[in-house]
């Protein structure tokens, strides 16, 4: 007796089958898999956003008791060295730079393509993910000094007088300034020193041009932590 599926299974798929089934998958894969990559980016960044400010705020509390150097008021060039370095083992020093586009744990051996300006490590992106210009403020490059920690990541300190303000200034770029997209509010934070309880505090603060990029919607890590260490779904992430 015939039987149409013993046929079938003897002379198997053929070629547009085939080819009908790769494209439903590559289909598929095209829809699922960037978001997949971004929902993990957006994991990773705020879990080592969360260790870096917990990691901050326990040398904080160590070095609060040390006598001598108050590093709220001395230069970011003394209180870095020697109080703040000690507590990262394996870390590198970087003294402040003279250039405002080369500000933080500077390598004249990388190329920031992040930035998207020339030999400049951060640059203000807007909606479109175009360059408007490199990260002017907070940074004071005469004043910043940084560290590179063993896994890569850049933490800079600026001396307690920036911006009219009397606290002292930290900057975390959770992946390193040798890799991009080093955007505030995606691998670039500010946090500031409570100098009264001696502990970190996150701010969603932004550079000259970052705030007005994003009207009415705060980027940074405040907004991050505020949301239980994850990045809220209408986070502007690119």
């Amino acid at each position: 007796m015939f039987n149409i599926f013993q046929t079938r299974a003897k002379r198997g798929f053929t070629l547009a089958e085939v080819l009908i089934t790769l494209g439903i998958i590559g289909i598929v894969a095209a829809m699922t898999i960037p978001g997949l990559i971004t929902k993990y980016q957006k994991h990773v960044a705020a879990t080592q956003l969360k260790k870096q400010y917990s990691q901050l705020n326990q040398v904080l509390l160590r070095i609060s008791d040390d006598p001598g150097l108050d590093v709220l008021d001395a230069k970011a060039t003394v209180f870095v060295p020697q109080y703040i370095q000690p507590h990262y083992a394996g870390s590198t020093y970087f003294k402040p730079n003279s250039d405002h586009k080369k500000t933080m744990c500077w390598n004249p051996e990388n190329y920031y393509l992040g930035a998207k300006t020339k030999d400049s490590q951060y640059a203000s992106i807007d909606k479109k993910g175009l360059s408007s210009g490199y990260i002017q403020t907070p940074f004071l490059p005469k004043q910043t000094a940084s560290i590179m920690l063993q896994d890569g990541s850049c933490i800079g300190f600026n001396d307690k007088i920036i911006n009219n303000t009397d606290r002292a200034t930290i900057f975390v770029d959770i992946n390193g300034s040798h890799v991009p997209p080093n955007r505030l509010g995606r691998d670039l934070f500010w946090f500031y020193v409570d100098q009264v309880k001696y502990t970190v505090v996150p701010t969603d603060a932004g550079g000259k041009y970052d705030v007005f990029d994003f009207p009415g919607l705060k980027i940074g890590v405040e907004r991050i932590k505020n949301a239980g260490w994850t990045i809220p779904k209408d986070y502007p992430w690119k």
